[in-house]
């Protein structure tokens, strides 16, 4: 069993480092090739691509993430079918209302609109995907999965790009975004092509699970709202705030270190969910307590030799690409850089809050996180211009890393832990 995590660890290090360094790529590639604004409009897009997955998500991930731990292919397969009805009925509802409402807001049915609407359907149902597979600890092909999705598109697009620049726009990346999602897809369903599919389409929708779950998950709902928002509402208060060019400085950044926060999460943190999960269910707390304390040092660990390594492999790429300019908003990237270090941290206590049923406090964390990242976000850019936006960050997540550690580790495990409410 050891040796097989070991094993899961190691791939999904490598696959995630190299998603890690090609999305770095094509962060620099934008920046230099497309400018500071093209990058806050990426930023921006980037932010509603995150956001509306939680936004019409109504917080249902949450459950089928722990629920869904210990079950047999058909029943995960039955599981996540019915989650991903919910998502479809509202997304056709969001597109609806989206396109209906788009003249409104001032722009026009163009391109970029189209392709940021099949965005968020395909990042809405990859989320939806994506858990339910580490949930099974099937996390190596959650991150295949994901390097598809996410970086194998990059290469081409940026040689492209740089060979003609015609081809240097962001509806160009956009659209190659897209036929990454596809061919995501198309990996899953080779790897569960032998599943009983055909049985899911003749069993009906679990109603009574829809129900219970959509009726009782509204504070979790909330939870992802703040969630969303505290990785990307910063970044809209630094383009109303400071304006487009600065936000694209600020996303460049924020694309770096973010980078790290994935990378931790998924080669580390998220594997240990079904592990705290597993460790609950025994109902002893210090054994749940020593696996929560192993996990944590791990993540720590790692998050801090993954965000010096980031620091100094950016630093060099600044150098060789002729882009020093940006090396005048290193307090920003440091700050950011640390703000990454402790999300990543406080992901896995959050995990560790999941395994223990401790589903009100995990959103209560969440939505005040949210609440707390744009008072200090706003207060930091108004004393100290964009760099003080990185302390506000720095400075949030070092408060809900705190506030979750003494949850914790200070507070009895309630009885039942790690059952399925």
């Amino acid at each position: 069993m050891k040796l097989a995590r070991h094993v899961t660890n190691l791939s999904s290090i490598g696959l995630r480092g190299a998603t890690l360094a090609i999305r770095f790529g094509l962060s620099f590639y934008i920046v230099k090739f497309l400018g500071y604004e093209a990058f806050g409009v990426y930023g921006l897009v980037l932010g509603l691509v995150g956001i509306m997955p939680a936004a019409i998500g109504w917080g249902l991930n949450y459950f089928v993430a722990r629920e869904i731990v210990g079950k047999t292919p058909l029943e995960a397969l039955l599981l996540v079918r019915d989650r991903l009805v919910v998502s479809v009925v509202s997304l056709s509802a969001l597109t609806v209302l989206g396109l209906a409402g788009l003249p409104f807001t001032g722009q026009s049915y163009s391109t970029m609109a189209l392709l940021i609407f099949l965005l968020i359907w395909a990042e809405t149902l990859a989320l939806d995907v994506n858990q339910p597979l580490i949930g099974m600890d099937m996390a190596l092909l959650a991150n295949v999965v994901f390097f598809i999705r996410a970086a194998l598109w990059v290469i081409p697009v940026s040689g492209a790009g740089i060979l003609f620049p015609e081809l240097r726009k962001l509806e160009f990346i956009f659209g190659a975004w897209l036929v990454g999602h596809v061919l995501a897809n198309a990996a899953i369903f080779i790897f569960i092509r032998r599943w009983p599919l055909s049985v899911v389409g003749q069993t009906p929708i679990d109603r009574a699970w829809l129900r219970k779950r959509l009726s009782t998950s509204w504070f979790i709902y909330l939870s992802d709202l703040g969630l969303v928002g505290l990785i990307y509402l910063d970044r809209y208060i630094v383009g109303a705030s400071l304006g487009l060019a600065f936000a694209g400085i600020y996303s460049f950044y924020w694309s770096l270190t973010n980078a790290l926060q994935t990378l931790v999460q998924t080669a580390v943190a998220q594997l240990a969910l079904p592990t705290l999960v597993r460790a609950a269910r025994t109902e002893k707390r210090e054994i749940w307590l020593r696996t929560l304390q192993v996990e944590f040092v791990r993540t720590l660990l790692f998050s801090i030799a993954i965000s010096i390594a980031i620091f100094f492999a950016s630093d060099i790429l600044l150098q060789k690409m002729g882009m020093s300019d940006l090396r005048l908003h290193y307090n920003l990237f440091v700050m950011l850089l640390i703000a990454a270090v402790f999300r990543s941290c406080s992901d896995l206590l959050s995990m560790g809050l999941t395994s223990i049923n401790r589903d009100q406090s995990y959103a209560a964390m969440n939505i005040g996180g949210m609440i707390l990242s744009v008072a200090l976000v706003f207060t930091g850019i108004r004393m100290f211009g964009l760099d003080g936006a990185g302390f506000g960050a720095a400075l949030t997540a070092l408060i809900l890393v705190g506030a979750r550690a003494f949850l914790l580790f200070n507070r009895p495990m309630p009885s039942g832990g790690g059952t399925v409410a």
